[in-house]
C-alpha cells in the first residue's frame, strides 16, 4: 500500500471534519472566545487599577514569602524596571494573559488530576 494513499485519506477526512466544525460549530467557539476574553479583560482591568508600585511590592512580597528574599527583590526590581521603561502596559497585558491561563489549566487540571 502506498503511503500517498493513506494521507490522501486522512487529508480527506481531516478537511471534512474540520469544515463541518467549521460551519457548525461557530456558537460554541464563540462563547468560548467571550468567556475568555471576559476573563482576560477582567484580571486586565483588575491589573490596571493599582498603581505600578502597589503591584511591584505585592509581586515582591509573594516571592519573598514563596520563594526567599533574593527573589522578592529581583520581583519588584524587575515590575519597577517595567515602570520605567514604559512597558507597564504591555507588562499588565502579558500578566493578565498568564494568569488567565493559570486559572484556565487549573479549573481544567485540578478536576482531571482528583478523577
Amino acid at each position: 500500500m502506498d503511503i500517498s494513499t493513506i494521507t490522501d485519506t486522512f487529508d480527506s477526512w481531516t478537511d471534512t471534519a474540520l469544515g463541518w466544525i467549521s460551519d457548525n460549530g461557530d456558537w460554541l467557539f464563540e462563547t468560548l472566545r467571550a468567556g475568555l476574553e471576559g476573563t482576560y479583560d477582567g484580571v486586565l482591568w483588575l491589573l490596571q487599577l493599582a498603581p505600578f508600585y502597589l503591584i511591584a511590592m505585592v509581586a515582591a512580597l509573594l516571592a519573598w514569602r514563596l520563594i526567599n528574599a533574593l527573589a522578592g527583590v529581583l520581583a519588584g526590581l524587575a515590575l519597577v524596571f517595567c515602570a520605567v521603561m514604559g512597558l507597564w502596559a504591555e507588562t499588565m497585558s502579558t500578566l493578565a494573559l498568564v494568569i488567565t491561563a493559570t486559572i484556565l489549566a487549573l479549573l481544567f487540571g485540578i478536576p482531571i488530576g482528583i478523577v
